[in-house]
């Protein structure tokens, strides 16, 4: 029980949910993916963490119940910009707790990313986009017992190179 050297597990926990992903590839051109979770994580007994009791019934901290991701790509097969690909993605987080009493929540947020590759023979060069309209937005996490939230990723732009040998 001393807050440095130790704690004593007590109390119970459960987490109940379903998960779906779906790639869809009506033709060669497109590829759509469906992505979505739901999550119910409680304590599902009173839980007593450094002399605070924190009551049955309150969801889990860092979890969020929904999150998700929807994105859609083309490929061009024929023509002037065969071998072109261009896609874009959307990821959605639900607010989530930041401590174990519930008394605060991140908020839910909504990134956006665009992605736009070229492939020639075994030369592949993609460009990707993360959080495409520099959302800010801040992800729940623990360091050092303490509920803490960090700043989500700014903008950030990658361009990549692939070569099959």
């Amino acid at each position: 029980n001393d807050p440095f050297f130790g704690s004593v597990q007590n109390g119970s926990q459960s987490s109940e949910g379903i998960e779906a992903d779906l790639i869809w590839e009506p033709n060669a051109n497109w590829s759509l993916l469906f992505n979505a979770a739901y999550v119910d994580a409680r304590n599902e007994s009173d839980i007593v963490s450094f002399g605070t009791v924190f009551a049955a019934g309150n969801q889990l901290s860092r979890i969020p119940e929904w999150s998700g991701r929807v994105a859609a790509r083309y490929r061009f097969t024929e023509g002037a910009l065969s071998g072109l690909g261009l896609g874009l993605g959307a990821t959605y987080s639900d607010e989530a707790p930041l401590t174990d009493a519930n008394v605060f929540f991140s908020d839910s947020y909504t990134v956006f990313d665009a992605q736009a590759g070229f492939q020639v023979g075994k030369v592949d060069v993609q460009l990707s986009i993360i959080n495409l309209f520099d959302e800010d937005y801040v992800r729940p996490y623990q360091y050092l017992l303490q509920e803490v939230v960090r700043p989500g990723q700014e903008r950030s732009i990658f361009l990549t190179l692939g070569v099959e040998i």
